[in-house]
């Protein structure tokens, strides 16, 4: 006899099948299939993120959401694109500060978080990327300092770095930074690169963007000024008309 299990109902606001996918296009419609899932799902275009609605490629990253009847985010697998810091993720409730997420891992507890970076320029702007960070922060003499020195260390140094974050200099330190944080991230307005694969971030990269020219105004036309002749008495003299020429169609 099978052991009963109450039914799994997903949280409100959570997320569902997710991962690379294959998409095919209609006028309307996109179908979503996730081969490693082995799930197709059918949305019409006008349903899914604005962004995304004229868009035509053949695969990418997707996260429905917790019903799986709409898509939740949609993103390139790869690429290079240029992106600035949209914040950071919350747990829960959207109107809460950020904070870390603990986690629970082979060496103990520790902390993360997602920096969420949006494409700025070119056919997929408005697609966000969330960047997995871990929560490396400590208390240097009362500002913020960076603990340690191994990888997930410099991943967080590099993207604070392209961010913006020091350019304000030092910022005195607190349990949860990350509301901070993001304020200074937000006021800096940084556009920075990121490498792209398999629909995650590899590595930021800090570039110099360039502004985009502004438009330059229109020069007035030159007024084309006719020369004034007078005569002998002072009087303007009025130009004489060239005489008329004969239209080629005009009957002589």
């Amino acid at each position: 006899m099978t052991k009963y299990r109450p039914p799994v109902v997903k949280e409100s606001g959570g997320k569902g099948d997710n991962g690379v996918a294959s998409v095919s296009w209609s006028d309307t419609k996109c179908k979503i299939a996730f081969e490693e899932l082995d799930t197709v799902y059918k949305v019409l275009r006008e349903d899914l993120p604005e962004y995304a609605q004229g868009w035509d490629l053949s695969e990418a990253f997707v996260t429905m959401d917790g019903s799986n009847e709409t898509v939740f985010s949609i993103r390139p697998v790869s690429g290079v694109f240029t992106v600035k810091t949209n914040g950071f993720s919350r747990q829960g409730d959207g109107d809460e500060p950020p904070a870390p997420q603990q986690r629970t891992g082979k060496f103990g507890i520790y902390y993360t978080f997602n920096a969420l970076l949006e494409i700025v320029k070119g056919k997929f702007k408005g697609a966000i990327y969330p960047y997995y960070l871990y929560y490396k922060f400590s208390d240097y003499e009362g500002i913020v300092g960076i603990k340690g020195e191994g990888a997930s260390s410099i991943k967080l140094m590099d993207y604070l770095d392209c961010a913006g974050a020091w350019d304000a200099g030092e910022l005195e330190y607190d349990d949860n930074i990350l509301p901070a944080l993001e304020k200074r991230i937000k006021v800096a307005h940084k556009q920075f690169q990121i490498v792209v694969k398999k629909g995650y971030v590899e590595s930021v990269l800090e570039v110099e963007i360039e502004d985009d020219e502004p438009e330059e105004p229109k020069q007035k036309e030159a007024v084309k000024e006719e020369k004034v002749e007078v005569d002998e008495f002072g009087d303007t003299v009025t130009p004489k008309k060239p005489a008329l020429k004969k239209s080629d169609n005009e009957p002589i």
